[in-house]
C-alpha cells in the first residue's frame, strides 16, 4: 500500500520570502514548479524543496477563488497537505475507502506527473491527504 512519505505542501502569502527562509534553513536549492506541469491542478505557483528525497512544496494560490485561495483565507498559512507515495492507485483506492475514506475525485487524475487523487479532509482529521503514483518520469528525477 503506501511506500511512504512523499512529501508536504505548505501554503504561504509571499512565495520569494518563504523560498529565501526554506532555502536558509535547509541549505537546499528550491526548484520552481510550473503552473499546469508540477500541479495536479491549475492556479498554484510554487517552489519544490528535496530533503533526503522528501519533497517541501512552498505553494501559494495564482486565484482567489481556488480552494486553495480559501484555506489560505480561513486558516492561514500553514501546512495544507500530506503527499503518499504509493505503487498501485487503483487497489489503494478501494482499501482506504474500505477503511472509511472519502475521497475527492471519483477516479484519479492523471498527468506527466502520475496519478493522484485525495482524501476528504475531514476523512482524516483536517489534513487532505494525496495520493500519488508517480509516472516513469517523475521516478528517474
Amino acid at each position: 500500500m503506501i511506500r511512504g512519505i512523499y512529501g508536504f505542501n505548505i501554503v504561504v502569502k509571499d512565495l520569494e520570502k518563504a523560498v529565501k527562509t526554506y532555502e536558509e534553513i535547509f541549505d537546499v536549492k528550491a526548484q520552481v514548479l510550473e503552473e499546469g506541469l508540477d500541479f495536479a491542478f491549475p492556479g498554484i505557483r510554487g517552489a519544490q524543496l528535496n530533503i533526503n528525497g522528501v519533497k517541501i512544496n512552498l505553494i501559494t494560490p495564482l486565484k482567489q477563488d481556488t480552494v486553495l485561495a480559501k484555506f489560505l483565507e480561513k486558516k492561514g498559512e500553514g501546512l495544507y497537505l500530506v503527499s503518499v507515495e504509493v505503487d498501485n492507485i487503483e487497489e489503494d483506492i478501494k482499501t482506504l475507502k474500505e477503511k472509511g475514506m472519502v475521497l475527492t475525485l471519483e477516479k484519479p487524475k492523471e498527468g506527466r506527473y502520475g496519478k493522484v487523487t485525495f482524501t476528504h479532509p475531514k476523512s482524516l482529521y483536517s489534513v487532505l491527504l494525496e495520493i500519488y503514483q508517480p509516472s516513469k518520469f517523475d521516478k528517474d528525477k
